[in-house]
């Protein structure tokens, strides 16, 4: 639940408070991309996660948000948001980096793309795990899952089954996924990176 991600979800967040049902935020940064985008000083990345924390705050029926934590400097970068009302400048850098950010963020819930793949590539999960490693710097757990994903793709083919596939397929392919993208993704080149980035070498 974010500025730009499903934010019609007011009504059903009305409906859980008249039930007396608490709405805890998740995704609210919208990808992270603010730490890694050349487009974005260091003050405005910390005023970038402030703002996304307010208009998520200026819902009075939202309970409260989960963020991940890397270190304890963000302690206090996080918490100037809390109880903070959200400001005209708060919006215009939401603008700022939706627009910037938009052809990077593989929105959860859209999956447009994934029937277009001839290999069957989990490509939001691949993308996903691109995000942990990138702007969460969670290198770890990036890799973690994208083996997890290696080791399903061996056992299906120990079973004769092609589908699913990791992203190694997606050099040499025509890339009809890109196509189906309503946002534009550069898919197969983020892909490619991807699979350079988090398989496994051993």
């Amino acid at each position: 639940y974010n500025f730009r991600l499903w934010p019609d979800l007011t009504n059903i967040i009305k409906k859980a408070r008249k039930k007396d049902v608490g709405f805890v935020a998740m995704k609210t940064l919208k990808g992270a991309y603010h730490t890694v985008l050349s487009d974005f000083t260091p003050d405005e990345q910390a005023s970038f996660t402030q703002a996304a924390f307010k208009w998520v705050g200026a819902n009075p029926d939202v309970s409260g948000l989960v963020v991940t934590m890397k270190n304890p400097l963000q302690l206090d970068e996080f918490l100037y948001a809390s109880g903070k009302a959200l400001e005209p400048d708060d919006l215009s850098l939401l603008e700022k980096y939706d627009s910037v950010a938009s052809a990077e963020y593989c929105r959860p819930g859209c999956g447009e793309c994934l029937d277009s793949c001839p290999y069957g590539v989990p490509i939001d999960d691949v993308l996903r795990y691109t995000m942990y490693y990138d702007s969460y710097g969670d290198e770890r757990t990036a890799m973690r899952d994208y083996a997890r994903l290696e080791g399903e793709v061996a056992a299906a083919r120990r079973r004769g089954l092609a589908r699913p596939s990791t992203a190694e397929v997606c050099a040499g392919c025509p890339a009809p996924c890109q196509a189906a993208c309503p946002y534009q993704i550069p898919i197969r080149k983020k892909l490619v990176r991807a699979h350079g980035l988090l398989a496994s070498h051993s």
